[in-house]
């Protein structure tokens, strides 16, 4: 007897259907416009129409659990952006599930709708004024961003709350190292590996900053490793400190989108090689 399928109905039982996706969402992010093209239901769930009703125990209404999976990570600066282009309406309706996102210029004033950020990839130019928003989230923690002028109290006030901070500028000889007294909760620290060895003994300063475990100097490579901590690691650094590392990144964005969906990035890389050279008694007591 030939079995007939009906593709555009679910197969599985709701709840195991979910699991599925939210798997493969989570471990697959970048495919999010395929994954939603493979059943009618699936497109619901990501673009509901809220206007059509749905019985109660219907996968239709997965699309609430599925939310959140779908909006942790989101990429408004990339073309074509991921998964989507930015939509006031979607993101006012969905964006408080944002927990990672790189933003771009337009959307800056838009900043309001992510509440519940931990980790924001700043690299356009802004005015401190667009920035304000941020000194009420209470869940920020990572923080990538480019500082074209010199910084002002805004700034101040935005990095006194993150932990991890990655200075993606070549514009560091600026009075940012002397206001590190004032990053309390301040544990790693990634900069450009060009910059001033006086500058960086401010960073490195067990006085201004009591804290910080973690001081990256990162360069680009093209090594097949996407991050990685390279054999000199140890070597040639402008100053001596048993924090401070050389990290080797293929591309910043690779990396930061690896963190994100909880792979290896600078950070995890650079404590991994610290704790284990503390275990074989590399670093200096």
């Amino acid at each position: 007897m030939t079995a007939f399928y009906h593709f555009d109905e679910p197969r599985l039982p709701p709840e195991l259907e979910e699991k599925v996706f939210i798997q493969a969402i989570d471990h697959n992010f970048s495919d999010v416009p395929n994954i939603i093209l493979v059943a009618k239901r699936v497109h619901h769930w990501y673009h509901p129409d809220l206007s059509i009703p749905r019985p109660c125990n219907c996968a239709y209404n997965n699309h609430f659990r599925l939310m959140p999976h779908i909006f942790n990570i989101v990429l408004l600066h990339e073309d074509p952006p991921f998964p989507m282009k930015f939509s006031l309406p979607t993101f006012q309706r969905y964006g408080k599930h944002v927990q990672h996102l790189s933003l771009d210029g337009p959307v800056v004033k838009h900043l309001a709708l992510f509440t519940n950020i931990t980790n924001l990839v700043l690299w356009d130019e802004y005015e401190p004024s667009e920035l304000e928003i941020l000194l009420t989230f209470n869940h920020l923690t990572h923080l990538s961003i480019t500082i074209h002028n010199e910084p002002n109290a805004i700034h101040f006030s935005l990095f006194s709350k993150v932990t991890h901070l990655d200075l993606v500028s070549g514009c560091i000889d600026w009075s940012l190292a002397h206001a590190l007294i004032k990053f309390p909760l301040l544990t790693h620290l990634s900069i450009l590996r060009a910059i001033d060895k006086d500058v960086l003994k401010l960073f490195l300063d067990r006085n201004r900053c009591r804290n910080l475990k973690v001081v990256i100097l990162w360069r680009p490579t093209r090594t097949p490793k996407k991050t990685c901590v390279p054999e000199e690691a140890r070597d040639h650094l402008p100053v001596e400190d048993e924090r401070l590392i050389n990290v080797l990144c293929q591309d910043v964005m690779e990396d930061w989108k690896n963190g994100a969906r909880g792979e290896d990035d600078m950070w995890r890389v650079a404590d991994r090689y610290l704790a284990w050279a503390h275990s074989r008694g590399l670093t200096e007591v």
